[in-house]
């Protein structure tokens, strides 16, 4: 009897283990929403007749983009300023290059250059300024928080959330967005995928729209200095090289217009309508 017994139980789990086996659950796919964005609406109310940099909200106009996360906006006579969107971090695209940099910074791009309306809103937790004197602000597109909306759309984590405004908002649609496992959160950039191409100035003088938003190799001439930046090129023309301040006085003279350099792993892309090349790094210059 006790053998029987024995026998039954094994065969209970057997197909226990054989059910579970059948019934594996499929895995979840989380798709990107707007849920968050989509919720909050800035009504008029909140911003006419005041001024942005007086009163901390106000309709302002786009001056040019710099990244995902950095523009510059006027309003009235002022000089264009600087502003960087409270809550988010994109990855990089000025002095060096990140993967989805380049993406997110279109993604900004796009929704200003097509707004009707653009309203600054800054939030007295956060300050006016950050370390590098650009002013910290909500921004919003016809209605919408695009400060959200990059977090949504999985160009870049919320950061510094907590006692935010719209902290809650941002954090939460940081953990939807982690979950698709899209861009910033798993996807590969297309942008990264194969080696930089090793060309001359000349050729990339002569057909730069063939290497745009590409990293390359190349070998040219500093034709002239701004600063801690340089114009790389030859006898009759060139391109400008944004360092961030990478050249010293210490080494000023390895850097001296006439100075015959290989630029590696540059990007070449178009900030404002002028050729550039950034993600520069000076321990990858070599001198031929």
């Amino acid at each position: 009897m006790k053998k029987i017994f024995t026998l039954l139980i094994m065969i209970f789990l057997s197909g226990m283990l054989f059910a579970c086996e059948e019934a594996e659950p499929e895995t979840q796919v989380y798709e990107i929403s707007t849920e968050w964005s989509d919720a909050l609406d800035l009504q008029a109310v909140e911003y006419e007749g005041r001024e942005f940099l007086r009163d901390g909200i106000g309709e302002v106009t786009l001056d040019r983009c710099v990244d995902g996360d950095t523009t510059y906006f006027t309003y009235g006579s002022t000089r264009p300023f600087s502003v960087r969107y409270l809550g988010i971090d994109t990855p990089e695209m000025t002095a060096k290059v990140q993967p989805w940099g380049r993406a997110a910074s279109i993604y900004n791009c796009e929704i200003l250059e097509n707004a009707e309306t653009i309203v600054l809103e800054m939030d007295d937790s956060a300050g006016r300024l950050d370390n590098y004197g650009r002013y910290l602000a909500y921004v919003w597109a016809d209605g919408k928080l695009v400060n959200l909306q990059t977090v949504e759309q999985a160009y870049a984590p919320a950061v510094g959330t907590g006692g935010l405004k719209y902290g809650d908002e941002l954090f939460a649609a940081q953990s939807h967005a982690r979950l698709t496992q899209l861009r910033i959160w798993g996807e590969e950039d297309p942008s990264f995928i194969g080696e930089p191409v090793d060309l001359t100035i000349d050729e990339l003088l002569n057909n730069p729209e063939a290497y745009l938003d590409r990293f390359v190799n190349v070998e040219g001439t500093i034709t002239a200095r701004e600063g801690g930046d340089f114009y790389f090129g030859n006898d009759s023309d060139s391109i400008f090289v944004y360092t961030q301040g990478q050249i010293t006085s210490i080494i000023a003279d390895e850097f001296a217009v006439g100075s015959e350099l290989i630029l590696n792993n540059v990007f070449l892309t178009d900030y404002s309508g002028q050729w550039q090349l950034t993600n520069f790094n000076i321990r990858e210059v070599t001198f031929p």
